[in-house]
């Protein structure tokens, strides 16, 4: 089911999604939230932050983006690749 986790907010019109911990989620982070099945506990633990490398581990040709941290795991963005999420170990 996709939508606005439980306890999280969203402001359609500011295209702002905000988490029980106030942790902001915007552009295509925030779509990646509401158009997937979301566990409501995979809070942001930080906005988001701009970054070079994006990937410290994966050596990728353009290697700049967008990335934000969750409780569970890490959403990054590149211009070639989109939103994707990426591995960050055990």
């Amino acid at each position: 089911m996709s939508g606005v986790p439980t306890g999280w907010t969203d402001d359609p019109q500011k295209q702002i999604l905000t988490a029980p911990n106030k942790h902001k989620v915007i552009q295509g982070f925030r779509e990646t939230v509401l158009n997937n099945s979301w566990d409501p506990a995979n809070v942001p633990l930080e906005d988001v932050q701009a970054a070079n490398p994006v990937e410290d581990y994966y050596n990728q040709p353009v290697n700049n983006g967008t990335r934000q941290l969750f409780l569970f795991g890490e959403l990054i963005w590149t211009q070639a690749r989109g939103v994707y999420v990426a591995g960050i170990g055990n």
